[in-house]
């Protein structure tokens, strides 16, 4: 079995941004949380520890316990969210929208995947800046389990593996499951057709790509070069090394 994975990651910029001003950063609607001064009062009053909600941030914590003392647990990346008046945790377990597109529970970014048809791939947004990706042709409506989406026989043995992550980004997979599959010359070249909207798109020597709101601004979402392995397990007697990403199977005494 032989697959071709591409991944695209979002959402690294905000996270840089809103960590280097964590010490004022504050969602615009979390302000009406608890303040300092009242979650130290509710946690002396009951005994336990009281999370200070206005200080709240995608990645930061405050939390005051009842002897006055203040906690604060920041990550790299965000791990909240805020959704429907609250913050949420993270979550990329699927689920199909009213309009028929498919997107993960909680993301720090939008994502939107195809429910099947000739709608686009994914499309991934932050604001007014939109960056799609659509196969070159109608996708069959996908199956989902937990953050993956696959549709199945996209050509005839192939398969689509998508894979939601929590920052409104993905990796897919095109997995090839037979010689016969192999052999489709529609597989000897997959563009995907790419449209953006308030980005900016460039691409280095090595292949990745960049979509950012400038030439000179942090992108918000970039992509490695596709990578092409064997999937299958080594024959029996091999032996297995690494080499450039790739694994290679080695018969034994060569």
């Amino acid at each position: 079995m032989i697959a071709l994975s591409l991944s695209v990651t979002a959402g690294q910029a905000v996270a840089q941004q809103v960590h280097s001003h964590r010490a004022t950063a504050r969602h615009p609607r979390a302000t009406a949380g608890l303040s300092p001064a009242r979650a130290e009062k509710q946690a002396e009053q009951t005994g336990r520890r009281v999370t200070v909600s206005a200080l709240t941030t995608p990645t930061s914590a405050t939390t005051v316990s009842p002897d006055g003392m203040f906690n604060v647990t920041e990550s790299l990346v965000p791990v909240r969210a805020w959704r429907s008046g609250r913050w949420r945790v993270l979550n990329a377990t699927l689920h199909t929208n009213a309009d028929g597109t498919v997107s993960p529970a909680v993301t720090t970014t939008r994502l939107a995947l195809s429910g099947g048809g000739r709608t686009p791939l994914a499309v991934m947004s932050s604001g007014p800046r939109r960056l799609s990706l659509s196969w070159p042709r109608p996708l069959p409506a996908p199956s989902l389990s937990g953050a993956t989406a696959t549709y199945r026989n996209v050509l005839p043995g192939v398969d689509l593996v998508v894979t939601a992550d929590t920052q409104g980004g993905f990796s897919d997979v095109v997995v090839v499951t037979s010689a016969k599959a192999a052999a489709n010359p529609a597989l000897k070249a997959l563009a995907l057709t790419v449209a953006s909207h308030g980005l900016m798109l460039s691409a280095t020597k090595a292949g990745n790509v960049r979509a950012a709101a400038g030439r000179t601004a942090p992108p918000l979402y970039t992509t490695a070069a596709p990578l092409m392995w064997d999937s299958a397990p080594p024959p029996h007697g091999a032996t297995v090394r690494d080499s450039g990403g790739i694994r290679v199977s080695k018969p034994t005494g060569q």
